[in-house]
């Protein structure tokens, strides 16, 4: 159940940093050229990240 709630996880952070809503397009950290890390990339990646840790830390189920 761990591994599923993981690829959820997962979908839903790369649907945030795809996604641009306009409630949190603050940005955290200018970059050249006129671009910027706004706060949903931040939310985004954070939720890949969590979901990448918890789907790599969870036990494979027993294959026999």
């Amino acid at each position: 159940m761990a591994r599923v709630a993981a690829l959820i996880t997962i979908a839903a952070g790369v649907a945030v940093v795809g996604f641009s809503p306009n409630r949190w397009d603050e940005v955290i950290l200018l970059l050249p050229r006129g671009h910027g890390l706004h706060v949903h990339d931040v939310v985004g990646v954070v939720l890949v990240v969590i979901g990448v840790l918890t789907l790599w830390h969870v036990p494979r189920a027993a294959t026999s």
